[in-house]
């Protein structure tokens, strides 16, 4: 006996004869869970509103502005790149953050 495999609608139809033919739903994909949202501390509050009034401020700027090392900015700002809040395009020089 032949068996004859049906696509249909992302699902499968399976058997021989039109009475033993049964439909195979499509296996969806595993959901990935929701992104985990981190609370912000106060330092990082203050270093994202600074790149929402300024998309192209610089670390420089930000450090004097907060009144802190420029080494310290760098950190927050790795922070809140790794709690996927902000991005960089383009280059150091010509590129601006945005805000996620």
């Amino acid at each position: 006996m032949t068996r004859h495999l049906t696509v249909l609608s992302g699902g499968v139809f399976q058997g021989g004869s039109l009475e033993e033919r049964q439909f195979i739903p499509p296996q969806l994909p595993p959901q990935l869970p929701p992104p985990i949202i981190e609370e912000l501390t106060e330092l990082e509050q203050s270093v994202l509103q600074l790149i929402e009034e300024d998309n192209k401020i610089s670390m420089t700027q930000i450090s004097l502005q907060l009144g802190i090392s420029r080494d310290t900015i760098k950190e927050y700002i790795k922070r809140l790149r790794e709690k996927q809040r902000i991005i960089r395009v383009g280059g150091n020089r010509g590129g601006y953050w945005k805000v996620l």
